[in-house]
């Protein structure tokens, strides 16, 4: 997620680490150089092969361990007994009263849910849709998140929409990268909503730096949905382009093939018709006028010599049976049938079936388009370079480095105005 030598150390997995950025709860923050904002309790900083780094506890208890050159600003604040204890302890924070009230409250709703009763089935649902607080996010997220059933995953990604401020962010950025099924990733994406972009936009980012193609791919789906004005991203999607792939790929597809080859032996120049694509490989060394069974495929040199010299002279009756297609040769036993060859004639028999895939974990060069769908949307560059990541790196250090002079040529006269959140805006009077 960082740079190579001090990626993040964490106590937790990382689906956890990617929901806790950010977070705004905590009063110490760390702005990092993709424009994002990590909150949490500063601690001192683990040993990192004297690698200067500052480490953060997130309210999930996972340590953030991040390089001293991904850092733009560190900020201090916050009450002292509470860092304290998190730097000292490490431990995971425990819910609030009131979150502790909502677990009994979405399990009661969620018992409800699956009620034979419709009205009851309903009602619980309209409650469930109607939570705004994001107290009950912990609850929510214990019961709905990982959910086998889509249905109720797609309800916790409704939820979460309906819920205001920062804290329902991280938990959709989540679902919208990490949910098995497209649909509630699409929700995910879409009920994060334009007002909280900016909230957005730096899990995208991070996202984008895991080094896996299809989080990538999921990633820059959310980017197009939000968007990027500043172009915080574009770096990002550039190196995203392509990546070589060393999950198990099918080189050799299923269907239906020689599996097998079975030897079968019969007097010179008989051609077995009854064995069809069966491949002659033997040679002819005297004749014979009826084809004569020897014995079963697998037969030794010997086997054969010897079941050569015990066949029986041709009848009349036996000659009058073999001119019949339906009387052919058959297994009666060596020695049995017509008359004496000079030799044996070989043939390879192949023998059918259905062949499982065949795969293989060679890194396979892959074309992420959705990555280049975001960067092509992002930019608004077209027709853009294709795949090519030189020549879009080189042509947005260009394009940055140009609409630095234009910003540094006509400077806004004055500030932009400070963005509100819905659950910050002012009383009326």
């Amino acid at each position: 997620m960082f740079s190579q030598r001090g990626r993040l150390a964490v106590r937790s997995s990382a689906l956890f680490v990617l929901i806790a950025l950010c977070t705004s709860l905590l009063a110490d923050s760390v702005t990092l150089t993709s424009g994002g904002t990590v909150h949490g309790n500063l601690v001192p900083a683990p040993s990192t092969n004297g690698v200067k780094s500052v480490a953060l506890v997130t309210t999930s208890g996972a340590l953030l361990v991040i390089d001293k050159d991904e850092v733009k600003q560190v900020k201090h604040g916050g009450d002292a007994n509470q860092k304290a204890t998190a730097a000292k302890t490490g431990a995971k924070k425990q819910p609030s009263p009131a979150e502790r009230a909502w677990t009994a409250r979405v399990r009661t709703l969620l018992n409800r849910l699956t009620s034979d009763d419709h009205n009851v089935s309903r009602k619980a649902r309209v409650d469930l849709l109607n939570i705004s607080d994001p107290n009950a996010i912990p609850a929510l997220t214990q019961y709905l998140q990982k959910n086998p059933d889509p249905g109720l995953r797609r309800l916790y990604v409704a939820i979460l929409g309906n819920v205001r401020g920062p804290k329902p962010v991280y938990y959709l950025v989540d679902q919208s990268l990490f949910d098995p099924a497209a649909q509630v990733r699409e929700e995910a994406r879409k009920a994060i909503g334009e007002d909280r972009a900016d909230l957005a936009r730096p899990l995208y980012i991070h996202a984008l730096r895991l080094g896996d193609a299809d989080v990538a791919s999921r990633a820059a789906l959310g980017i197009s949905e939000i968007g990027d004005p500043r172009g915080e991203s574009v770096s990002y999607l550039i190196d995203d382009l392509v990546a070589y792939v060393s999950k198990p790929h099918e080189v050799v597809p299923s269907g239906i093939s020689v599996i097998d080859l079975m030897t079968v032996y019969t007097t010179p120049g008989y051609v077995p018709t009854m064995l069809p694509g069966a491949t002659y490989v033997g040679e002819t060394l005297g004749t014979s006028t009826m084809p004569v069974y020897l014995g079963p495929p697998g037969m030794t040199p010997a086997q054969i010599e010897r079941a050569v010299r015990n066949l029986k002279p041709a009848t009349p009756e036996s000659m009058k049976l073999a001119r019949n297609p339906a009387f052919g040769p058959r297994d009666r036993g060596p020695g049995t049938y017509y008359v004496t060859p000079a030799i044996a004639d070989t043939y390879a028999a192949p023998i059918f079936g259905r062949t499982a895939p065949q795969y293989s974990r060679a890194p396979v060069r892959t074309e992420n388009s959705n990555v280049l769908d975001a960067l092509l949307k992002v930019t608004d560059y077209r027709p853009g370079f294709g795949y090519n990541a030189d020549n879009w790196h080189r042509w947005w250090a260009a394009e940055k480095k140009s609409r630095d002079l234009q910003r540094s040529a006509s400077p806004s006269k004055q500030s932009p105005p400070k963005r509100v959140l819905p659950n910050e805006r002012p009383e009326p009077r």
